[in-house]
């Protein structure tokens, strides 16, 4: 929620905001599944607990079509807010000059085609080959993330190397070149 909450007017802006929607939309998200998987029993005389299982039993067309066009819609809602925002901001980070959110998100569309994700789940040795390989980047960011920020380099054991000048200090300016070593 931190590259959408950023763009509060003040950090109790965001605090309050999420304080009272997080647990209204949790709250009722579960509500929801409750009540679906119970009615379902009722109606069908097995538990479903999975949305789409249910539609499938629907014989009204334009129901189905509304309930398809409405998880779409959500599926839609939830990657750009949770892929293509962080992705463009990211983008936008490393690159001020030339990207700005709008372009990072075109960006983010395009890789999103052309990588090939269906490829990639269609086997499950492809997706944990995916999986694997995936770590590899995930190590480097999480270390560029984590020690370049700590307030005193003396914080951390892992940081001594940077106290004793083994290291430069990690650069507060610009692209992290330290991150891609």
């Amino acid at each position: 929620m931190a590259d959408v909450a950023r763009y509060a007017r003040s950090p109790r802006a965001t605090w309050i905001s999420q304080a009272i929607a997080i647990p209204i939309t949790m709250t009722l998200t579960q509500l929801l599944g409750t009540v679906m998987a119970a009615s379902s029993q009722v109606v069908y005389g097995q538990i479903l607990w999975n949305p789409l299982d249910i539609v499938t039993l629907w014989d009204n067309r334009p129901a189905k079509f509304f309930a398809g066009l409405f998880f779409a819609f959500a599926n839609i809602g939830t990657n750009v807010t949770g892929n293509s925002i962080p992705f463009a901001n990211d983008l936008t980070g490393m690159f001020p000059k030339y990207i700005n959110i709008r372009r990072g998100q075109f960006i983010c569309a395009v890789l999103a085609f052309a990588i090939c994700p269906w490829e990639i789940e269609a086997k499950a040795t492809r997706f944990l080959a995916f999986l694997h390989g995936y770590t590899i980047f995930l190590g480097a960011l999480l270390g560029g993330e984590f020690f370049p920020r700590l307030s005193h380099p003396c914080a951390n054991l892992c940081c001594a190397s940077f106290v004793i000048g083994l290291l430069p200090r990690p650069q507060r300016e610009g692209f992290p070149y330290l991150q891609l070593v």
